[in-house]
């Protein structure tokens, strides 16, 4: 229980807290760098840094000699490409696979007079400690606006443990170590977790708020969007939230509001679109335009559309539906198979995320005092209905993207690269985060509810909850006979145990009806005998 009580104080200052994990978190896996023995079978970064770093023959200080090392270590795969573009420009045509917003990024920071105060040696060297500053900067702020991402989503009373649980769950993504490499993943989570944050803030319906704003807003977050998608190309696939909502509004009746709502929402899926054609058009530009015949001109120049992406993805990586499907990739879709399945499980039950609380629960039921406390009970249920709709219209949207990224890497993608592309979406990290609160909660009040069976039983409440039938993700029943013989551990659904439970009460009110109105002592003594037994298995 001492556990729980530090992780509670943790909450009073979250901010600081998430900063001294992300502290710690950056520093253990630096360390395992470092200490990992040799090169490894990929000699590609020794080969390309032999001119670049110092020689360790002519007395090298242990730092320079550890940062030597951990240059080598975290400069590996696909951030050889990057740093080599950053530092040079795009010189291959295989090379516009990766994005121009972050190497463009990397390359203005790497030559600014900042970088050459505080880091020191060859260009290259200068190219790749810059990628990893934007990598280590970008991955903490995406850490805070996580927090803050959730925190405006969820209601009370579970905001601040889920918000908190959340954004430590990114800290230690799956993607480790190529979150504090000279990758795109960290700045991609950043932009698009902004652009999300930008989203929820357009649908929040404050009073005060004046539409311009919440357009404003909205517009804010296709642009976000719109960057992160020349950072990595599957930042489009958030263009999703904005394409739900054009349906939505397609199928409601014409009105100002709608309409405006509509050409909104257009122009914020424009900017989406654009942070992937602007690439496109400056490779058609070199490629396409500047050639003076037609035969120097690659063949995707004839194509439409023509995109350099699209062409290099198919030619030079093999990138297709189902070519990945090959008896010799069979153990990489089993190293991906486990994000896979969370990314998406938790996309198709984002909704159950929250959950409502009854209207009436059966032990306060009270014919004779509802009318009484009617009106301040509809006005409460009226304001937790509207945060939770605003919560599930959210978590519904922000789920698309997620759930088609899973279904493409699945059939198109390289997939083992799902379990580092997937750092940049929220909702899998707040799905397993609510299931670890639904574990400590279900700890505290003694009832031991595994994780695994936790999504499953808020799905069920969420049906529940639109049939009308009512649970409560907060309420902490007694736990006795009554609870015993009806409780789900006896394989009944939850539907069964509320008409059980309803019976009871039915019972219970029916012998108190005979106990007070009837004069025949016999039958009031049996009534009142059968009513105290009901209690007693009631209070166990």
């Amino acid at each position: 229980m001492a556990g729980w009580k530090a992780y509670d104080r943790s909450l009073d200052s979250p901010l600081k807290t998430l900063f001294l994990v992300f502290i710690l978190w950056k520093l253990l896996l630096l360390l395992i760098a470092v200490l990992s023995p040799g090169p490894g079978y990929d000699t590609s970064t020794v080969i390309l840094l032999r001119s670049s770093l110092t020689s360790s023959e002519h007395g090298v200080s242990t730092a320079e000699s550890l940062i030597a090392r951990l240059t080598i270590k975290l400069l590996r795969w696909d951030a050889i490409y990057f740093a080599k573009i950053a530092e040079r420009g795009y010189l291959h045509e295989q090379e516009w696979a990766f994005g121009w917003g972050f190497t463009r990024l990397v390359s203005f920071i790497a030559q600014s007079k900042l970088a050459h105060t505080t880091l020191s040696g060859a260009p290259l060297i200068v190219t790749i400690w810059a990628g990893v500053t934007i990598a280590h900067v970008s991955h903490l702020l995406s850490v805070f606006v996580l927090h803050h991402l959730i925190s405006c989503i969820l209601p009370e009373p579970s905001r601040k443990r889920t918000a908190f649980l959340t954004a430590t769950l990114h800290i230690l993504s799956p993607a480790s170590l190529f979150l504090s490499a000279p990758y795109g993943e960290s700045l991609f989570s950043l932009l698009n977790f902004l652009g999300m944050l930008f989203y929820v803030k357009s649908v929040r319906s404050h009073p005060r708020t004046p539409s311009t704003t919440k357009d404003l807003y909205r517009v804010c977050g296709g642009i976000l969007f719109g960057l992160a998608t020349t950072v990595r190309s599957n930042g489009l696939l958030s263009g999703t939230i904005f394409a739900y909502d054009l349906i939505v509004l397609l199928t409601r009746p014409p009105r100002w509001a709608a309409l405006r709502n509509l050409v909104v929402t257009t122009v914020a899926g424009i900017a989406v679109a654009a942070g992937f054609i602007v690439p496109q058009w400056i490779a058609w530009e070199t490629y396409c335009v500047q050639p003076n015949t037609v035969a120097s001109q690659r063949p995707w120049c004839s194509y439409w559309p023509s995109s350099i992406y699209a062409w290099v993805q198919d030619e030079y990586w093999d990138l297709g539906f189902l070519r990945y499907w090959t008896p010799s990739n069979a153990p990489l879709f089993l190293l991906a198979a486990p994000m896979l399945y969370v990314l998406i499980s938790t996309a198709l039950a984002a909704p159950s995320f929250v959950t409502s609380p009854p209207a009436a629960d059966y032990r306060d039921f009270q014919p004779l005092e509802g009318q009484q406390i009617g009106a301040l009970q509809n006005s409460t249920s009226r304001e937790t209905a509207a945060t939770n709709t605003f919560a599930r219209h959210c978590l519904r949207r922000l789920a698309v993207p997620q759930l088609v990224l899973a279904v493409l890497a699945f059939t198109n993608f390289h997939v083992q690269i799902v379990n580092r592309i997937a750092s940049g979406y929220p909702v899998w990290y707040l799905g397993i985060a609510v299931m670890l609160d639904d574990a400590q909660s279900s700890y505290q009040s003694g009832r031991l509810v595994s994780v695994g069976k936790s999504l499953q039983q808020r799905q069920t409440s969420e049906v529940e909850n639109r049939v009308g039938v009512p649970t409560s993700r907060d309420a902490k029943p007694k736990q006795g006979l009554e609870d015993r013989i009806v409780g789900n551990e006896k394989g009944m659904s939850r539907k069964a145990e509320w008409t059980v439970r309803a019976m009871i009460m039915g019972i219970k009110l029916k012998l108190r009806s005979i106990r007070e109105g009837f004069d025949d002592r016999p039958t009031m003594g049996a009534a009142q005998k059968l009513f105290e037994a009901l209690n007693f298995t009631q209070a166990l």
